[in-house]
C-alpha cells in the first residue's frame, strides 16, 4: 500500500492484515502440536519479537504517511496485535499457555 497517497476513507482493515492472520493460523497450528507447552510458547515468542522488529523496520521505509494511511495503518497494527496476542492459544487449542520457565 502506499501510505503517502492513501486516501481512501478508513473502514476494515487491509488485505494484508487477514493474509497475515490466515497465514498464521495456517502455520502455527502444526507446530504447535509437536511442541511441548512451554517450547511453544517460546517460539511464538521469538516469532513475535522478529516479527515486530521487522514490521516496525517497514513502517519507517515508508518516510511520509498521510493522515488517512496513517488512521489506516493504526487501525491494520491494532488488527495485528490482537492476531499476534491470539495466535497461540488459537493454534493451541485453546489452552492456557505457561507465561514462565519453571
Amino acid at each position: 500500500t502506499n501510505w503517502e497517497s492513501y486516501s481512501q476513507d478508513v473502514g476494515d482493515h487491509s488485505i494484508y492484515v487477514a493474509e497475515i492472520s490466515e497465514q498464521l493460523a495456517k502455520y502455527f497450528a502444526p507446530i504447535a502440536v509437536s511442541l511441548s507447552k512451554i517450547h511453544y510458547r517460546f517460539f511464538c515468542d521469538q516469532f513475535v519479537q522478529f516479527f515486530v522488529k521487522r514490521y516496525i523496520e517497514e513502517i519507517y521505509r515508508c518516510r511520509k504517511i498521510s493522515e488517512q494511511g496513517a488512521q489506516q495503518l493504526l487501525l491494520d497494527t491494532t488488527l495485528i496485535k490482537t492476531t499476534l496476542l491470539e495466535t497461540p492459544v488459537v493454534a493451541g487449542n485453546g489452552g492456557k499457555m505457561q507465561t514462565a520457565y519453571s
